[in-house]
């Protein structure tokens, strides 16, 4: 996905600026939500327990199966299998890594937000064999990090239950 730089600079002017925070909050009062949870985002409810999933070699993040990580955000509570199922929007997951990122072994892939420790713990488990990592070869790389002054695209699931991408993974 390409972003036109100038496109990207007026982004950036309006988050520097505070003027998307304040579209943001609009947005929020027009729905008859309060805005004092943006400002103030330690409100929002936690889940007990958090479980990082961690790279157990170096090598590259080739895929991310979509359909299980939704799969296991629903089985912790950030979703449901029936409409009469509720749905816990302290829990989900917040994937550090993406498609294409370099991983060095104990890198943070991922963090769970659970309030079961067991189905938290199966869901790390779960997470592991769903994200497909390659080991890198031929020749040699340097570890780079990415500029911030990139977009950096990202699949999270936490705490609001939604699945987002910036691109398709």
């Amino acid at each position: 996905m390409y972003i036109d730089k100038k496109l990207w600079e007026k982004l950036k002017e309006n988050i520097d600026n505070g003027n998307a925070l304040n579209k943001l909050k609009e947005f929020v009062l027009a729905q008859g939500g309060d805005v004092s949870y943006i400002d103030d985002t330690s409100k929002f409810e936690s889940a007990k327990y958090k479980i990082e999933v961690i790279a157990e070699s170096n090598g590259m993040v080739t895929k991310i199966n979509a359909q299980e990580v939704g799969i296991i955000a629903m089985e912790i509570g950030a979703g449901r299998a029936t409409k009469e199922d509720k749905i816990d929007l302290s829990v989900g997951i917040v994937f550090n890594k993406k498609c294409s990122d370099k991983v060095k072994e104990g890198d943070i892939l991922a963090v769970i937000y659970a309030n079961d420790k067991d189905k938290g713990e199966k869901a790390r488990q779960k997470l592991l064999k769903n994200i497909i990592k390659q080991p890198i070869t031929g020749g040699n790389f340097k570890w780079q990090s990415r500029s911030l002054k990139e977009p950096s695209p990202t699949l999270t699931l936490a705490p609001s239950a939604t699945l987002t991408t910036a691109r398709p993974l």
